[in-house]
């Protein structure tokens, strides 16, 4: 997975999709389903993000975390259900894998602990599986990051 800034002003969620699936940015954002009118204004939806993972072919789930916040803590995202998070915070989408969250409007040196979260502040979470990563291979891949960035 490489990681991929956003180009637009409300493309975060287009750069999460990019990073999950390892597609450009430019080749997601010509799969956003004409219904949405100007993304670039107003960014897009959770459903808006599933619905280009299930063309892509990626196995995906969406739970709204209003959903969980009774019975979910925080803590529990560190377990995930799924190989890659893109967790909505407020209007603004965020990737994360192996318990580190990348923000697609920052620097990848900007990534943080997914216990850096305020839980009040999540609105969805969207789970990815990645066809390329296994089990075993998620920390190495996360390890792999940042020796790209660095380079």
């Amino acid at each position: 997975m490489n990681f991929i800034k956003q180009k637009h002003k409300h493309g975060c969620g287009v750069a999460c999709i990019a990073m999950a699936t390892e597609k450009q940015y430019d080749e997601i954002v010509t799969l956003i389903p004409p219904t949405i009118n100007d993304f670039e204004k107003s960014g897009i939806t959770p459903e808006c993000v599933q619905s280009i993972l299930n063309e892509l072919n990626y196995r995906n789930e969406l739970r709204y975390w209003t959903i969980l916040h009774s019975q979910t803590k925080r803590e529990d995202l560190r377990y995930s259900f799924a190989d890659i998070l893109i967790i909505q915070r407020g209007n603004h989408f965020v990737l994360s894998i192996c318990d580190w969250v990348y923000d697609p409007n920052l620097s990848f040196t900007d990534s943080y602990s997914i216990f850096e979260i305020n839980k009040t502040e999540i609105i969805s979470v969207i789970g990815v599986w990645n066809r390329s990563l296994k089990s075993k291979a998620r920390v190495a891949q996360a390890k792999k990051l940042w020796i790209n960035a660095e380079n």
